[in-house]
């Protein structure tokens, strides 16, 4: 646990139970005053957020599956072009989970998929790529194995095919996957999605600044850098800003 985090929760342990209910990860609690305000933190945040809020990144919250076709179809056509163009201003959040379900069989952790046991397996292989790895890796690789899935390519070869053209090293994320410390990320994933309010009842569901409606969905999945350029409370805005 981070320093942050520790004074997040000991503040909370005094004035709410936002480490228990709070939909967000502790990393986002103060990326911006509207996600503060929906985790129960806008007193605690105020030391930490910079004076220039304005300029805060827009944060977009992706909760989706590993082989769902819209999902995969959002992280191409949106996610990857948006972060490409308007990347300096936009944090990308993904959530690989979305309609699965975690139950406890004994002592074993067992994850029911919507597409099968392959996405379970998938979805924890990306979950491990999303903790291991950065955005600016973790992110073009997740959408190149999402091309392969699409494309009716095996996992084991997604990944090796996506590896070397990424040139990241993908025994960690495997070793991850199949490893407690696979479970347990793809655990907060589950915990995570069934926070959310209001409730998903579709993948990919999309939060924006900590924020679900239908509307912010329906934006993001027709033109997501609009989207970002429109929220951006900046004057930096990057040059796809004009042109979106």
């Amino acid at each position: 646990m981070s320093t942050l985090t520790f004074v997040f929760c000991l503040s909370f342990m005094l004035v709410s139970v936002a480490c228990q209910s709070c939909d967000l990860p502790p990393s986002l609690w103060c990326s911006s005053p509207e996600i503060a305000k929906r985790c129960n933190v806008s007193d605690v945040c105020k030391t930490y957020l910079s004076p220039a809020t304005e300029n805060s990144k827009v944060t977009v919250s992706v909760y989706y599956e590993s082989r769902c076709p819209f999902s995969i179809k959002f992280l191409l056509d949106q996610v990857m072009k948006a972060f490409a163009k308007v990347g300096d201003i936009m944090t990308v959040d993904l959530v690989p989970f979305g309609n699965s379900h975690v139950r406890k069989i004994g002592s074993k952790v067992v994850f029911t998929c919507q597409h099968g046991p392959t996405e379970c397996a998938a979805n924890i292989v990306e979950t491990c790529a999303v903790r291991l790895l950065p955005v600016k890796q973790h992110l073009p690789l997740i959408a190149c194995i999402s091309y392969q899935f699409i494309h009716g390519v095996k996992p084991a070869s997604a990944y090796k095919i996506c590896a070397d053209k990424q040139q990241i090293d993908m025994k960690p994320i495997l070793a991850c996957s199949q490893s407690d410390q696979g479970v347990n990320f793809q655990k907060d994933m589950a915990t995570r999605t069934n926070r959310l309010n209001p409730h998903k009842s579709y993948v990919p569901w999309i939060v924006v600044n900590g924020v679900h409606t239908q509307s912010i969905n329906n934006k993001a999945r027709t033109n997501l850098i609009q989207l970002v350029c429109d929220t951006y409370k900046g004057s930096d805005k990057p040059a796809a800003c004009s042109k979106s």
